[in-house]
């Protein structure tokens, strides 16, 4: 009863939709979608939908590559059949 009178479904899904988009952690925006669409459903929707898609967010970027992972011969035009004049 007091998850829905003080919306605790809603700031979860709004602390970790928050944290996910600081830290860009796909697990916390996993728990902020997930939670953000149970307080929608269960009538917790102002925080919650500002947490979901701030999850959201997070999850639709998908994995980021880090600054070591890139070739070193990556330039770009590579992929687009450029050549060269010269």
């Amino acid at each position: 009863m007091q998850s829905f009178v003080h919306q605790r479904l809603g700031w979860l899904s709004l602390a970790c939709g928050v944290a996910a988009f600081v830290l860009r952690h796909r697990p916390l925006a996993w728990g902020g979608w997930l939670s953000g669409l149970a307080g929608l459903v269960l009538y917790s929707f102002d925080p919650s939908a500002v947490g979901a898609l701030l999850s959201l967010l997070v999850l639709a970027r998908g994995p980021q590559r880090r600054r070591g992972e890139e070739e070193a011969g990556d330039e770009p035009g590579d992929g687009l059949r450029v050549q060269r004049l010269g």
